[in-house]
């Protein structure tokens, strides 16, 4: 951090300033969880509707109780879990194969290929919904997590194989050429010298995956229609309609939806900062 005192005043003011606008944001987009947490605390929907502002009164925990039994949010986190960990588990070992071979070896079209898989990031994902339903239709896969896990690997696959790549050509290949001197095996070089290097990079498009495909509600709304295996973001309608007044549990079921990701994201952030910045100032 700099030292204030060796500041010139106009150069403590655009600091200052800067502060003051990351403050601003980050309360725009912290307040929300708060107001969340602290209605969601509330026994009672009059005590919400009166003062939404106000702190609970006396604080309870009943809601989360009710919504954690009514959305049946254990087996929604174990579907969630599955999705997200074979989506990732897919995601990483595509990209880190897919990756090598467009960094460091040659074969016609190369460049071609990778701006055409590349190119499949500026497509919306929402634009894919029709042909993917009937893709999915057509091999028995809706309503299945199997299908929703390949519609999310085909497109998180795009941005995680750029950045992939591009934390491959920030890797020096001196070390890959002593190897093959030595008589290795291409395997041995990616297993044993490239993947550990690739670590970081790895790590940062695996914690990406699972913040947007744990997050994410249109396709698993789209492609899942029994309760079963509904997702977590899926799993919290179930208190609109019967429950559409009951704000207490809409709350607290949105606390225990998004809790985990904040948790997350707040752990791995600097992994996740880190392995994207290395692979874009590369790019």
């Amino acid at each position: 951090m700099p030292v204030i005192g060796r500041m010139s005043p106009r150069t403590v003011m655009v600091l200052a300033l800067i502060y003051l606008i990351l403050i601003f944001f980050a309360g725009i987009y912290i307040y929300p969880l708060i107001w969340a947490i602290l209605n969601s605390l509330k026994g009672s929907a009059g005590e919400i509707f009166s003062n939404p502002w106000a702190p609970p009164k006396q604080p309870t925990f009943k809601n989360y109780i009710e919504a954690w039994q009514i959305a049946h949010f254990d087996r929604l986190y174990l579907n969630s879990m599955f999705v997200t960990s074979a989506t990732i588990f897919l995601i990483t070992l595509i990209t880190s194969l897919a990756g090598y071979s467009f960094s460091r070896f040659k074969f016609s079209a190369k460049d071609i290929l990778f701006l055409i898989v590349v190119s499949g990031y500026m497509i919306p994902p929402a634009s894919l919904i029709i042909p993917l339903y009937h893709m999915m239709r057509s091999f028995g896969l809706l309503d299945n997590l199997v299908g929703l896990i390949l519609a999310y690997v085909g497109v998180h696959l795009p941005l995680t194989l750029f950045i992939i790549r591009a934390y491959y050509e920030s890797l020096p290949k001196e070390v890959e050429e002593a190897a093959i001197v030595d008589g290795a095996s291409l395997f041995t070089i990616f297993w044993d010298i490239v993947f550990p290097l690739m670590r970081p990079g790895i790590a940062a498009v695996a914690i990406w995956t699972a913040l947007n495909t744990w997050n994410e509600f249109l396709y698993a709304l789209t492609f899942l229609s029994s309760p079963e295996v509904y997702t977590v973001p899926v799993g919290l309608l179930s208190f609109y309609g019967s429950y559409f007044n009951a704000w207490g549990l809409i709350l607290a079921g949105f606390v225990i939806v998004v809790a985990p990701l904040e948790i997350f994201y707040i752990l791995f952030q600097k992994q996740i900062i880190a392995g994207l910045t290395r692979g874009a100032l590369k790019a």
